[in-house]
């Protein structure tokens, strides 16, 4: 991972100056408290001392306003998928010269990513169908993203109307709305055939009593090109409630870029 350490002065570097870095972990805990008092809820931990390597002193040269470094991390160790580990670089001294306050400490996220995840724009490649309720009817395109959950499992969070919560927005006659306790995963095999559908928040166990399930006629397919720029999953699954088959949903994922 690149990082840059700038010079903030009026001018360029009067001297060498010979920066010292180290891990900061009271930062990630500073954040989270900060983040508690706005409402909202992070599970953030330390990232592992041997999950990476840092330089421990870089040189911003006399003359220049900056130094880059390369944070190298060992990607093999990131195993648990649902780790929510965070990297606070920290200058630690500066060579007599002032660290700033803002900008002295960097906080990274760092998380596990499958070849699935990413943001995308869905369409529907047939309608939405409500069984217990034709009113409701579907909301298309979505702005949503696709989250690692396992190595071969994403699931939805939609960023149109939800705002980047797990979820899947409908239409109710005009106005917005969306199935509360509900959201896909999508747990594709080696050769990116969809295998199952399921719901994030339980198979039946929330209070919605809400599952989901794979549509065997659909296309189920998720295709990803040699260079992995382009990627589409079409699939077709059934949100359940109370064990009976409720909203059909029929889909064409189209991958915009990472998220």
């Amino acid at each position: 991972m690149p990082y840059v350490i700038n010079y903030a002065g009026g001018s360029a570097a009067p001297k060498d100056i010979k920066i010292k870095l180290g891990i900061k972990p009271e930062a990630i805990d500073e954040y989270v408290a900060e983040q508690a008092e706005d409402g909202i809820t992070l599970d953030y931990s330390l990232l592992p001392s041997a999950f990476y390597s840092i330089p421990a002193e870089v040189t911003i040269p006399k003359g220049q306003r900056m130094v880059k470094i390369n944070v190298k991390l060992n990607t093999t160790l990131i195993t648990d998928f649902d780790a929510q580990y965070v990297l606070p670089i920290s200058i630690t001294d500066a060579d007599g010269t002032t660290i700033s306050g803002n900008y002295g400490t960097i906080l990274t996220k760092v998380s596990v990513k499958n070849k699935y995840d990413g943001n995308y724009t869905v369409t529907a490649t047939a309608p939405m169908v409500d069984a217990t309720n034709p009113g409701l009817t579907g909301y298309y395109p979505l702005d949503s993203d696709l989250i690692t959950t396992s190595p071969n499992s994403v699931v939805m969070f939609c960023n149109t109307y939800l705002g980047g919560l797990q979820g899947h927005p409908i239409k109710s006659g005009t106005a917005n709305s969306y199935y509360g306790n509900f959201a896909p995963i999508f747990t594709m095999d080696d050769n990116g055939n969809v295998t199952s559908v399921t719901n994030f928040y339980g198979q039946g166990s929330n209070s919605s009593n809400r599952a989901a399930r794979l549509d065997p006629s659909g296309v189920n397919k998720f295709t990803v090109s040699v260079d992995g720029t382009t990627k589409t999953l079409d699939v077709s699954y059934i949100m359940v409630q109370g064990g009976a088959d409720r909203t059909f949903f029929h889909e064409k994922w189209t991958f915009e870029g990472s998220r």
